[in-house]
């Protein structure tokens, strides 16, 4: 009997108190930081898809305090500042997104936007080049890029991007609206 109260206790310390003096260990050594600002990022997805913008840009805001790594998290926040109209906002995000991450094509294809939304064709043409370059199968960014050349006149050039477009995704309605108005 005496044997196996030890083994509960030896049982009980290894099952509760271990991990929670790792946790400790890891939070007082600044590592558990970035666990932390996961979460964040997961809640602030969750506030940005239930409409509560200001909610996401804060959770957003506490993750990359957290974790001035996390590319995700700044590319999260360009989304939302997109969405609320604060281009300048979400440019320097998806910058800082690119800078940590330079394998990041959505970030590249989300700067594009923000650039077709200024007037900056040739910067959205470069950053749609890029995220493409990363990722070929992106049908968006042949989409915007289409969308860039169209804007510049270069027709021939926007009918490519978009058929290119609608070969990787066949139900991609906007892709054939834009192509037959090209």
């Amino acid at each position: 009997m005496k044997n196996s109260a030890w083994g509960m206790l030896v049982a009980c310390i290894l099952t509760f108190a271990l991990p929670v003096a790792a946790l400790w260990l890891l939070a007082a050594n600044g590592l558990f930081n970035p666990l932390v600002a996961l979460a964040y990022d997961f809640r602030a997805y969750g506030k940005f898809r239930t409409g509560d913008l200001d909610g996401a840009l804060a959770d957003y805001g506490q993750a990359i305090q957290l974790n001035p790594k996390l590319a995700e998290a700044y590319y999260n926040r360009g989304i939302v500042e997109v969405q609320k109209g604060d281009l300048d906002g979400a440019m320097t995000d998806y910058d800082q997104a690119i800078g940590l991450d330079p394998n990041l094509a959505e970030a590249y294809l989300n700067r594009a936007n923000a650039k077709l939304k200024r007037g900056d064709l040739d910067g959205a043409i470069a950053d749609c080049d890029q995220a493409i370059s990363r990722d070929s199968k992106l049908a968006d960014a042949y989409l915007d890029r289409g969308t860039a050349n169209y804007g510049k006149g270069d027709l021939y050039l926007a009918i490519g991007d978009y058929t290119q477009a609608i070969q990787l995704n066949p139900k991609f309605a906007l892709a054939y609206l834009k192509r037959g108005m090209a």
